[in-house]
């Protein structure tokens, strides 16, 4: 498995690919684990550096203005097949340095999937190109979890910098909350970010909801409007079940909740439902 990353390894301007990073991954908390219980003489290929390299995650230094361009890269996120040669890619690549487009690639993003409705096919196919670029360029990893805080935050006052995305996404209507939790579900596994930190930082903004009567932490502006939070508490916990469970159906939900279009899933187990099992034993 490490020869199939090694050009990535060797060459510094050959493409990184989801897949590449997923493969690092395994290689690297897999060699720990062998070399830990000395269940092998066999040398094993790959420095820790090497690898973590591939898995870099660099920040997106959110803290700047963004100005949404509802046209960056709509016209690829809009296909129903997404292919870039390898020099097109270089290319487009380019245009990632500004932060404002990574903020609209990401909304923009997001937006395609929702219009994916219960098409599961083509949000995996979706996630696939978004992983693609995600691990070519790192700084979207910030990006991918400040949207997604944004989708579920029960405080309406704090869309964390993500508030053109709300005004895209109407996440009371929970016919949206299968193509956003799926879509984050997948991106989750081609490591597009750190699913053990979007846990955590959905976890913590979930609970304290849910326990509010033992609580404090939650803003009193949220406990006097259920209404308006329990969508996006709503969506949180589909997020989290679909990770942790490794499927885009953790559990039944009633038609009024899933939308009326009907469900496209020509495999019931992908790959990526099995990149999340793997997660589990080293995220």
């Amino acid at each position: 498995m490490y020869e199939l990353i090694e050009p990535i390894i060797r060459d510094h301007e050959f493409p990184k690919t989801a897949w590449g990073r997923a493969i690092a991954a395994f290689v690297y908390h897999s060699k720990k684990d062998l070399e830990d219980s000395q269940l092998t003489d066999v040398k094993l290929l790959g420095t820790r550096d090497e690898l973590l390299r591939i898995l870099k995650r660099g920040s997106s230094a959110c803290h700047g203005e963004r100005v949404y361009d509802k046209d960056f890269y709509k016209d690829a996120l809009d296909k129903s097949l997404r292919f870039f040669s390898c020099h097109e890619y270089k290319e487009r690549l380019v245009s990632f340095g500004h932060l404002s487009n990574r903020y609209s690639f990401v909304i923009n993003s997001f937006i395609a999937a929702k219009d994916c409705m219960r098409d599961h096919d083509r949000l995996v196919e979706l996630a696939t190109f978004c992983g693609h670029i995600s691990a070519q360029i790192p700084a979207l990893a910030d990006e991918w979890i400040a949207a997604v805080k944004a989708l579920c935050c029960i405080s309406t006052n704090e869309p964390l910098g993500y508030g053109k995305l709300l005004e895209c996404i109407n996440v009371n209507d929970s016919s949206t909350h299968y193509p956003i939790a799926t879509f984050v579900m997948l991106l989750a596994a081609k490591y597009a970010f750190s699913a053990s930190e979007l846990i955590t930082e959905l976890l913590n903004s979930a609970f304290p909801v849910i326990k509010e009567g033992q609580s404090l932490a939650i803003d009193e502006s949220v406990a006097h409007n259920r209404s308006e939070y329990e969508p996006r508490l709503c969506l949180t916990l589909i997020i989290l079940a679909q990770i942790v469970c490794g499927t885009d159906e953790p559990f039944c939900m009633l038609e009024d909740n899933v939308g009326a279009a009907p469900k496209l899933k020509l495999l019931t187990n992908c790959a990526d439902e099995i990149m999340l099992s793997m997660m589990h034993w080293y995220v």
